[in-house]
């Protein structure tokens, strides 16, 4: 491990180690972190410092006064006769002993980063001249909040691998403990989505899980693992499951399937921007298909196929779909033909699509895709950031994406200035160094490293043996441990026994979900048991199927 990366991970763990301590003095939503992008680096002199004079940039350099030419990007000589630090005073350039200030020194690459520096703050740029050599940062026009890798966004609600928390009074809820799917608000009424399905409105939260980690349990019977929620009226909501999509009544509990997982496939919810798809029709898609499902006459119509998997949808109107696939970006529109087009090709990785004002996001595990619909000009990786699926929401006139290192929050105006930003790097990568206002902290984390640099060190240690660990389990060991304790088996007791996180267990399995390989190899089970005429308490206890779902599934057969 090469020492910057060190030092940024021993940061990074001290941050995390501290993070209870800190929410437990600081507002959830008042953490902010300024994000700074290095923008230039230039070498050919060796640089003393920088001044602004008329509103212009200029430099003391070894070969003399040299200026920042804002309309060809460049740095012109202008004077050899001063050599050396420069300042300015009754029109002429004079010289002066090298000033140092050290403000933004650790912005710098380790390397440069305990050397003496000078600084100049102009417009939105940072100017650092470090040992001759001048440093340009970019101070972004979006903030970070940084929060734990966030899985889910909704107007009142944050949720997490870590928890759920209340952006009301700024706490942790008490149950789920993660979410995995979105969380949804109707009125009053929120829905979170953790495979499990709870529910808070005025009159408290009730939870729907099955015990055994298959999902949604509603009056004894388990409906899958549970993934959206839509309203369609008053008290009645559609119910996106992996066994299908249910009609359901929030206050008497009354649900019914309407839609089949092993009819039409895994079937998700399409968003919109106007909120075009509520009550009188609702549009979905799976793997390869949209449809638009009409709730009053149940009556399921194919919009368009496509021959790539599809990964996400949004809609802007009933006739224009932007469609993620795992190849490549498209702009649908089923009445104008003439304007489908691509918007981005060949891209990889990707989570979720949307559209924010003018412009078309595409969110992915190494960052964020942008695509102006006024100029149709599209910029890849403008933030390189590791972004999670189902974590947006549009409300009113802000964009929120969640990432695992916190939540992005944008306006039209900063969405706009991040997509007009100069991109011209002069080094191979972007470096984004983050600065939190958090300062008081920050002579508690230096004493605290300067004291426990062992301790540490071997926490590092036991990562990297963790992280071997994880690379040595596989999915036919996970199987493996599952066929041996099916009975009593669940997500928990797989993350327990081999001591994964619950990101980690569904990283390593791909697109299967661990719910998904404890019922195969359930079925399997209620199958070989079957033919052997075996009781149903006989193949409940064998199988952790309860007798109520078991009467249920083999009626069906």
């Amino acid at each position: 491990m090469k020492k910057s990366y060190f030092y940024m991970f021993l940061l990074k763990r001290i941050t995390l180690f501290l993070f209870p301590f800190i929410c437990s003095h600081v507002a959830l939503s008042q953490q902010v972190e300024q994000i700074f992008e290095l923008k230039e680096t230039h070498h050919t002199s060796y640089f003393f410092n920088t001044i602004v004079v008329d509103n212009k940039l200029f430099f003391g350099t070894s070969n003399g006064v040299q200026y920042y030419d804002n309309k060809t990007k460049t740095i012109k000589l202008i004077n050899t006769h001063i050599v050396g630090a420069i300042d300015h005073y009754n029109g002429e350039f004079i010289n002066i002993n090298t000033p140092v200030d050290n403000l933004y020194s650790h912005l710098l690459p380790i390397n440069y980063s305990k050397s003496k520096s000078n600084t100049l703050v102009y417009r939105s740029d940072i100017y650092i001249i470090c040992r001759g050599v001048l440093f340009v940062f970019n101070l972004k026009s979006y903030n970070v909040k940084p929060l734990p890798s966030i899985r889910s966004i909704s107007k009142n609600y944050i949720g997490s691998y870590g928890g759920i928390y209340s952006l009301i009074n700024n706490e942790k809820i008490e149950f789920p403990t993660y979410t995995s799917s979105f969380i949804r608000e109707f009125d009053g009424v929120t829905f979170i989505n953790w495979d499990g399905l709870s529910i808070i409105d005025k009159n408290g939260q009730r939870n729907f899980y099955a015990s055994n980690g298959e999902g949604i349990e509603i009056k004894d019977e388990i409906i899958g693992l549970a993934n959206d929620v839509e309203k369609i009226d008053v008290n009645r909501f559609l119910l996106f499951t992996s066994y299908g999509v249910y009609l359901f009544n929030d206050k008497t509990l009354d649900f019914k399937q309407v839609l089949s997982a092993s009819k039409y496939g895994i079937l998700n919810f399409i968003r919109s921007e106007k909120d075009i798809n509520r009550a009188s029709r609702v549009f979905l898609h799976n793997d390869k298909t949209i449809f638009q499902y009409l709730p009053t006459t149940k009556e399921l119509t194919k919009i368009a196929s496509f021959d790539s998997f599809i990964v996400d949808v949004f809609s802007n109107s009933a006739s224009i779909y932007y469609v993620l696939t795992d190849k490549d970006v498209r702009k649908i529109h089923l009445t104008e033909k003439k304007e489908n087009y691509i918007l981005f090709d060949n891209i990889k990785l990707t989570n979720n699509i949307g559209v924010f004002k003018n412009f078309v996001f595409v969110t992915s595990d190494v960052g964020l895709y942008l695509f102006d619909l006024k100029t149709k000009v599209g910029k890849e990786l403008i933030i390189k950031e590791e972004f999670n699926k189902n974590a947006f929401f549009i409300d009113n006139n802000k964009l929120n994406l969640g990432s695992i290192n916190g939540l992005y929050e944008f306006d039209n105006s900063t969405l706009t200035n991040l997509f007009n930003e100069q991109e011209d790097l002069q080094e191979n990568e972007n470096i984004i160094i983050r600065k939190d206002k958090l300062l008081i902290y920050g002579l508690f984390i230096l004493l605290l490293v300067a004291g426990s640099f062992l301790f540490f060190r071997q926490k590092l240690i036991n990562y990297n043996i963790k992280k071997m660990k994880y690379k040595g389990i596989n999915q036919a060991q996970i199987n493996e441990y599952i066929v041996s304790n099916i009975s009593s088996v669940s997500i928990n007791s797989i993350c327990d026994h081999f001591e994964l996180p619950v990101n980690k267990l569904y990283n390593l399995l791909g697109d299967k979900k661990p719910g998904d390989l404890i019922r195969d190899e359930r079925l399997k089970i209620v199958r070989q048991m079957k033919i052997e005429n075996k009781s149903l308490k006989e193949i409940a206890q064998a199988t952790g199927f309860s007798t109520s779902y078991l009467k249920k599934l083999l009626s069906n057969q």
